[in-house]
């Protein structure tokens, strides 16, 4: 009789510890959980914000082309005008000059920030589905 009590305390005693046990998995799963739900908000936020950069430098460089547009249509009414004064031709010319390269270097300087914005989302959105920064967050909220 005792020993078939002794085996029913313990399969209780054993019942106990896989409850416990079954207990704190489910809680550490519930904060794992919490954190990726942080992590994704936090993801969503900062692919938010490279969209709206991204979108603000593609409106700039619209902008810049359509005054560059509109510069070389000047030039072009400036030399129908001004055909007879060929030194304050020559003057403008070379400010022309200036201005389309600086329009150019800014140019070509937004679409390397332009290329640079995308080339960081896609790496945040590729560390995102790699698992790589939930990771990092979750050590950190840990």
């Amino acid at each position: 009789m005792r020993d078939i009590l002794n085996q029913e305390s313990l399969v209780r005693f054993s019942l106990v510890q896989r409850m416990q046990s079954l207990t704190m998995d489910e809680m550490d799963s519930r904060k794992k959980v919490d954190t990726l739900a942080e992590s994704l908000k936090i993801v969503t936020e900062k692919m938010q914000i490279l969209k709206a950069e991204n979108q603000r430098l593609n409106d700039e460089l619209t902008i810049l082309k359509e005054a560059h547009l509109d510069l070389k249509q000047d030039v072009q009414q400036l030399k129908i005008t001004q055909a007879n004064d060929s030194s304050e031709l020559l003057s403008f010319k070379k400010t022309h000059l200036d201005f389309s390269l600086a329009v150019n270097e800014t140019l070509e300087q937004m679409r390397h920030d332009k290329n640079a914005t995308d080339a960081q989302l896609l790496n945040f959105t590729s560390q995102v589905f790699s698992g790589n920064f939930l990771k990092i967050i979750s050590i950190k909220y840990l």
